[in-house]
């Protein structure tokens, strides 16, 4: 996956290179535009802090764009004896532009988009898992200490506005989906369960969940007449 990732951005570099080039003898228009972009905002994530780094890519119209993320979790606060082994998030994200507006230095446009991210993460923690459990009964437990590892998937919508200054582009959005958070049970059989409920990983946090963020980006624009 991570050279899927890697040849996607690559291809995205060349082909926009490549457009702008062409851009600049003809001196038809201004597309296609490469924007790398930094989310500033998931730094601050009370679930998990993570440093994502985007390419914006409007491939030959100004109302259309494709969007890349990339990035890794930096903490997790709500457990903080976890130690994290292997991080990675990514998002794909299909964007739709309202005409711009603004006074011509700074110009404003809104925008609504479709996005699906992955976060896979796993850590090593101590952890009380419980068998043929009814409730917050069970008959067996076991205390497992090792590398844990997860999934979520995420399907949101995002409604939001980008600012253009020249070349530096500020953006912010609300995002809202569904989330699905998924745990490999099989260094402690299927049939378990998180006994702690305060946890990271406990089983009230697992499974289809609603799923709402805030991203705060800031970019540079690159490869535009």
């Amino acid at each position: 996956m991570k050279r899927i990732l890697l040849i996607t951005l690559l291809c995205l570099s060349i082909v926009s290179s490549v457009f702008a080039q062409a851009d600049t003898v003809e001196h038809v228009t201004k597309y296609p535009i490469l924007i790398p972009k930094i989310d500033v905002a998931n730094a601050a994530n009370p679930e998990d802090p993570s440093w994502i780094f985007a390419l914006e890519f409007f491939p030959f119209i100004k109302w259309l764009s494709l969007s890349q993320e990339v990035g890794f979790v930096s903490d997790i606060r709500e457990d903080e004896t976890a130690t994290l082994v292997s991080s990675l998030k990514y998002r794909s994200e299909l964007r739709l532009y309202s005409p711009t507006f603004g006074s011509g230095y700074y110009d404003f446009a809104t925008y609504v988009g479709g996005s699906y991210q992955r976060r896979d993460l796993t850590i090593n923690d101590n952890y009380i898992i419980g068998y043929e459990c009814e409730g917050d009964d069970c008959v067996y437990y076991q205390n497992y200490e090792g590398d844990i590892s997860t999934t979520r998937k995420v399907y949101q919508v995002h409604v939001g506005i980008q600012m253009r200054a020249d070349r530096f582009v500020l953006e912010g959005d609300l995002g809202a989906g569904e989330s699905r958070f998924t745990v490999d049970r099989s260094p402690f059989f299927e049939e378990s369960s998180f006994v702690e409920k305060e946890r990271f990983l406990s089983e009230a946090n697992l499974g289809k969940k609603t799923y709402v963020n805030f991203r705060l980006k800031v970019g540079y624009m690159l490869w535009r007449r």
